[in-house]
């Protein structure tokens, strides 16, 4: 691997998007939210390291697993890279180096793969590119124990592991290739395969990975909040990212005893229409179930699901700063209160027995004004004192002591 250290003056720098099967689609429509995650292999550090994957790290928040051959990591000389060995293949074969990254693949989810990668020149023929292979799979392949390399190593890739679509590191040019791909299946992780089919050898090094998750539909809002004996109406939108066509149905899941109304009409538990919105009206007396939509388009399916907060009345007390000398009394601020019920309620203090509240033994009903605690014993001024609410729509609520 020394040897190898000492020719890379002539690295070049290049982005490549890496496309691993399915079809592909127009980048028209993927200014939509995306979920991004980040891959950087800087943060190994600044020093060489053996087959860095070897005992399975966490890097960027994803396991790391070596899987064919050993990889190698240079840290020194700025490169700052995983070094995948390629070359002397045998006709007809690809030789070279493969981990593995655990990561959720979700079925019928779009998804962009950024990888940054190098040409590492590391032998005499300049004109030898090394290949960057990945695919997405649900089990292991090869060995994960790969954990003593520290010498120039590649192994035959299996056929299976290869992706349909494959981008070399060239020397001279930069490449650049946009291409999406939605998963068609659910895959457990992404296999990373640097390999050569001709008879040299070279070097692939890879400085990061960009994975970007988009849903082909997103249901809007993503989330309601409900406020207790406050009815809303809401329409309900399933966006549709990629601009699918051939959609022919799309069902509502709201569950039974939902708290939800259609049509002025306690809604059924599952509701069918031919379009992308649905209007509802939540129940006053009961909480509202979260909404589910499940698009059916060209023979296949996507779910998403609207998060529905039911809020009852929050009440907050604070105590009067600074704390009195003689710490036999204390004055209670007048609470911070949200999300009132409509109709009536009642508001009243509450607190440890023989306490008493603005001198009295008998708690009073809340006026909106601060209150004099003053305990009785051994009771603690900081417990037992609270504000309660009662609704005959939304029950008991009681503050923090």
């Amino acid at each position: 691997m020394k040897k190898i250290i000492t020719r890379f003056k002539k690295l070049k720098r290049y982005a490549f998007l890496i496309y691993m099967g399915g079809d592909f689609y127009s980048m028209s429509s993927y200014s939509q939210t995306v979920q991004t995650f980040n891959i950087n292999y800087n943060s190994l550090g600044t020093s060489d390291i053996c087959n860095p994957f070897a005992s399975n790290p966490t890097i960027g928040g994803f396991t790391h697993y070596s899987t064919i051959a050993y990889p190698f990591y240079y840290g020194t000389s700025g490169i700052q890279a995983v070094a995948l060995a390629t070359g002397q293949a045998p006709s007809g074969q690809r030789w070279g180096t493969e981990y593995s990254i655990g990561f959720n693949f979700k079925k019928n989810k779009r998804y962009k793969i950024t990888s940054e990668i190098l040409n590492g020149q590391g032998f005499p023929n300049d004109d030898i590119y090394p290949y960057l292979y990945l695919k997405t799979g649900k089990t292991l392949s090869g060995s994960t124990v790969n954990n003593q390399a520290c010498s120039y190593s590649y192994q035959s890739i299996p056929t299976a592991q290869i992706a349909i679509s494959t981008y070399s590191a060239y020397p001279d040019n930069v490449n650049y290739s946009y291409h999406n791909f939605t998963s068609d299946d659910d895959y457990s992780y992404l296999f990373v395969a640097g390999a050569n089919y001709v008879s040299y050898r070279n070097t692939l090094l890879i400085r990061s990975i960009k994975i970007e998750e988009t849903s082909p539909f997103i249901l809007s809002p993503a989330s309601v909040n409900i406020v207790c004996s406050h009815p809303i109406t809401q329409t309900f939108t399933a966006v549709n990212n990629d601009n699918i066509t051939n959609i022919t149905s799309y069902v509502w899941n709201l569950g039974s005893t939902n708290g939800w109304q259609y049509n002025g009409n306690p809604a059924p538990s599952s509701i069918t229409t031919s379009g992308n919105t649905l209007t509802l009206t939540s129940n006053a007396t009961t909480s509202a179930n979260s909404i589910s939509v499940t698009v059916n388009y060209n023979n296949t399916s996507y779910t998403d699901v609207v998060v529905v907060n039911y809020l009852k009345s929050s009440m907050s007390l604070s105590y009067e700063e600074p704390f009195p000398v003689d710490c036999n009394s204390r004055v209670i601020n007048a609470p911070v209160i949200t999300n009132l019920p409509s109709g009536s309620y009642s508001l009243s203090w509450a607190t440890s027995a023989g306490d008493l509240i603005n001198s009295s033994s008998t708690p009073p009903s809340y006026n909106g004004s601060p209150i004099t605690v003053t305990k009785s014993g051994s009771t603690s001024i900081y417990n037992g004192t609270k504000l309660v609410m009662n609704s005959a729509v939304c029950g008991l609520v009681e503050s923090n002591e």
